[in-house]
């Protein structure tokens, strides 16, 4: 809103002229990549469900064998073990490449901002 003609804008108004592309680009990436409201609100809630049931199971799983059965104290004795030699074996932070999946992920961001300033111009 420049009423004097001066070519200059006020911070507010640079703001909503910022928050106003931040949509348009983040509206043109999730149509890129074909996500809609509906989807991710459903899979939130099917990832929630899930996430629900899982805790259930490992609930009923502590509940039964936290009793001082021989079972119970045998199961618990080893399940450290395993997780241990588990997370070590299947260590896949280590194996993934983060700074080339960030780079390619810049590269993208920086693509699709482009051709949204090249398609408002």
């Amino acid at each position: 809103d420049d009423a004097q003609g001066l070519r200059l804008v006020d911070f507010d108004d640079f703001e909503r002229g910022l928050n106003r592309r931040i949509d348009a680009i983040t509206t043109e990436i999730l149509r890129i990549v074909r996500l809609d409201e509906i989807t991710l609100i459903r899979t939130c809630f099917v990832a929630l469900c899930v996430l629900l049931v899982l805790f259930l199971f490992i609930y009923a799983g502590i509940e039964a064998l936290a009793g001082a059965s021989t079972l119970g104290t045998v199961v618990n004795s080893i399940l450290p073990l395993v997780a241990g030699f588990a997370a070590n074996s299947f260590n896949i932070i280590n194996k993934l490449n983060l700074p080339n999946i960030l780079e390619n992920i810049q590269v993208d961001i920086d693509v699709a901002i482009a051709s949204s300033l090249i398609g408002a111009a």
